[in-house]
């Protein structure tokens, strides 16, 4: 949240570039591959693979709108 309040307040949302982020991918990466990481084990690779493909174009879809 700090990405919001310090950087990114509602009275300074469009800031010039560079943008700052806030560590977000260091807090949810390990959470991700936890997550897929048990999908593996449970799935057959055929799905768990079009799960994972979905998974990472939903999270660079995410990423790229929330950096916008």
């Amino acid at each position: 949240m700090s990405h919001h309040r310090e950087h990114y307040p509602v009275s300074r949302l469009l800031r010039k570039a560079p943008y700052i982020s806030g560590g977000g991918a260091r807090a949810f990466a390990p959470l991700v591959l936890a997550a897929m990481a048990g999908l593996f084990l449970v799935l057959p690779v055929r799905i768990f693979v079009v799960i994972a493909l979905e998974a990472a174009a939903f999270i660079m879809a995410s990423d790229y709108l929330h950096t916008q």
